[in-house]
């Protein structure tokens, strides 16, 4: 019976640390449909695409790399970032005020804009980093997020697939 367990405990660690079998993986690999009609593609690689209009993928839009950080890997990134003036004891508190959200809940993505497309020209000379911290809700299918460079709200609602 020892055996049995210490064999599982080995599959579990080595899915986490190995495959990346990780709570980031619940916002990677989706496209989520913008509260402003926006559509942001996070691809399983760690690349995006955001849309600002979906109907024209040709023109105006970002793209780039990005990573996610959940719970308190979300809560030290974020603490640490330059342009962050967020403790970890502020996010802690944030969090244990929220009646509805909890660490597993919280989330910071980062995006590093490296093309940005209008009438077919890239308009970036640099990398910009673009960083949001926010919850994840309603069973993983609702983003609300903070744009940490502009202080406002963005709200991203998980993009069902089509039957095939």
């Amino acid at each position: 019976m020892k055996k049995y367990w210490l064999y599982w405990a080995i599959v579990v660690i080595l899915c986490f640390s190995l495959t990346g079998c990780s709570d980031e993986k619940r916002v990677s690999g989706y496209t989520w449909l913008g509260g402003d009609d926006s559509k942001l593609l996070l691809e399983k690689d760690g690349t995006f695409i955001w849309y600002q209009n979906p109907e024209n993928t040709e023109d105006h839009y970002y793209t780039g790399t990005y990573e996610v950080y959940n719970g308190r890997k979300a809560i030290t990134f974020l603490s640490e970032l330059p342009e962050s003036n967020l403790t970890k004891e502020d996010q802690e508190e944030m969090i244990g005020h929220l009646k509805n959200h909890r660490m597993k809940h919280y989330f910071a993505l980062i995006l590093y804009r490296e093309y940005h497309m209008i009438d077919g020209q890239n308009v970036l000379t640099e990398t910009e980093t673009k960083p949001y911290y926010g919850f994840l809700v309603n069973e993983d299918t609702y983003l609300d997020l903070i744009d940490m460079t502009t202080q406002t709200y963005q709200n991203f609602t998980k993009e069902v697939p089509a039957e095939e």
